[in-house]
C-alpha cells in the first residue's frame, strides 16, 4: 500500500534538484497499489548535459532518436525506413547507449518522490506474447507549475519486452526534441540498445478523449507488422507509427506515468490520469481478461494505482474537496 507522509523528504538526484513529498492523505481509491523501489542513476546529469532526449523509454542521444514520416514503415531488424512512395533510407547507426527509464522491477534505494522514471503503472504478463492493446483516457488539466527545460510528464498504455517498448503517448513539457507547456500526442517504438523512433507529434487539449492502440498483423517467422496509433477522438488529431518487429511482446501496460526533472507535487497534473475501455489480446488475437499488477515506484503526492480488468486509475494530487481539514491546509505545498 502506498504510504502517506507528513513532512518533505529531500534527496539530491543526479539532476541536482530537490524533490518533495507533500504528505497529503488519505490516498484516493482505497490504496491497493504495491510500492516498489527505483534507482536514481548517477549518469543522468551527464547525459542531460550532453543533450540526451528524455523519451518515454529513457534517455537517448539525439543521434539515436528519429521522427518517422507519416505513412512510412520502419523495419526494426534492419533499421530501414520505407516511405509511402516506396523510397527507402537507413537510420544511422546509434553509437551511444541509452539510459533506460527507472522501473519498479529494478532494485535499489527508494527515492521520494522520484524525479526521473516510471512513477506508477499497472501491468500484466499472464501470457507469453500479446498481439494488441487498446485504451481510452482523457487529457488531464495542465500541471499547476509551469515547466522549464528538462521537465517532462508522459502517460501511456503499451506493450513491451526486455528490449523493446511500443506505446501511444501523451506528453506535457519539452523532451529535448519537441513539446512545451502544452499537451502533445506521439506514437513511439524504442529499443534499449539502439534507435528510438516516433511519429510526427500532434496537439491535444485538456478534456480531450484520447484513444491509443497497439496492434499486430501479418505475423510470420516471428515478426509482425505493428501499428501504433494515438488518436484524439474529440478534435480529430491523429498520429501513427508503422513498425516491422518481433512478435515477442510479453508485457502489457494498462497505463503508466513516467516523468523527468519534476521537482514538486505541483508539477503533476491535478487528480491524475484515468484509463478506461481497456482491451487486451493474446498472440492468437483472442481477447483476454488482464489481471493488472498495480505499482507505485515512489512516495508522496498521493501517488496510488487502482484497477479493474478494463480500467487503470493513476492518482496524484487529488483535489482539496477529497481531503481532510488538516490535509487541506497542506495541499499544494512544495519544498524550496
Amino acid at each position: 500500500m502506498a504510504k502517506s507522509h507528513t513532512a518533505c523528504w529531500f534527496i539530491v538526484l543526479a539532476l541536482a534538484v530537490t524533490a518533495c513529498a507533500d504528505g497529503i492523505s488519505p490516498v484516493p481509491g482505497g490504496g491497493d497499489a504495491t510500492v516498489r523501489p527505483a534507482f536514481a542513476r548517477a549518469d543522468v546529469s551527464t547525459a542531460l548535459q550532453a543533450g540526451y532526449i528524455q523519451t518515454p523509454a529513457g534517455l537517448y542521444h539525439p543521434s539515436c532518436v528519429h521522427e518517422i514520416p507519416a505513412g512510412a514503415r520502419v523495419n526494426r531488424r534492419l533499421d530501414v525506413v520505407t516511405r509511402r512512395d516506396g523510397s527507402r533510407y537507413t537510420l544511422p547507426l546509434c553509437t551511444h547507449l541509452p539510459i533506460p527509464a527507472n522501473r519498479g522491477r529494478e532494485r535499489g534505494a527508494v527515492v521520494a518522490p522520484i524525479a526521473n522514471g516510471w512513477v506508477e503503472e499497472a501491468e500484466t504478463s499472464n501470457y507469453p506474447s500479446y498481439g494488441q492493446i487498446n485504451a481510452n483516457w482523457t487529457v488531464p488539466a495542465a500541471p499547476p507549475a509551469a515547466y522549464s527545460s528538462g521537465q517532462v510528464y508522459y502517460t501511456f498504455p503499451g506493450l513491451e519486452n526486455s528490449t523493446y517498448i511500443i506505446q501511444p503517448v501523451l506528453q506535457y513539457g519539452n523532451n529535448g526534441a519537441y513539446g512545451g507547456n502544452y499537451w502533445t500526442l506521439t506514437s513511439w517504438h524504442c529499443n534499449t540498445g539502439s534507435n528510438c523512433v516516433h511519429s510526427t507529434p500532434a496537439s491535444a487539449t485538456s478534456g480531450d478523449v484520447i484513444q491509443g492502440q497497439v496492434t499486430a498483423s501479418n505475423c510470420s517467422g516471428g515478426a509482425c507488422a505493428w501499428y501504433i496509433t494515438t488518436h484524439d477522438l474529440t478534435r480529430g488529431g491523429f498520429t501513427a507509427l508503422s513498425i516491422n518487429d518481433t512478435f515477442d511482446y510479453s508485457i502489457a501496460v494498462g497505463g503508466a506515468v513516467e516523468v523527468y526533472g519534476l521537482t514538486s507535487c505541483n508539477s503533476f497534473p491535478p487528480n491524475g490520469v484515468f484509463y478506461n475501455s481497456i482491451s487486451v489480446y493474446n498472440a492468437s488475437m483472442q481477447q483476454v481478461t488482464p489481471s493488472w499488477g498495480n505499482y507505485v515506484n515512489t512516495t508522496g503526492c498521493q501517488f496510488n494505482v487502482t484497477s479493474t480488468a478494463t480500467t487503470v486509475n493513476l492518482y496524484h494530487n487529488a483535489v482539496a474537496t477529497s481531503l481532510t481539514g488538516a490535509s487541506r491546509a497542506s495541499a499544494g505545498n512544495t519544498c524550496t
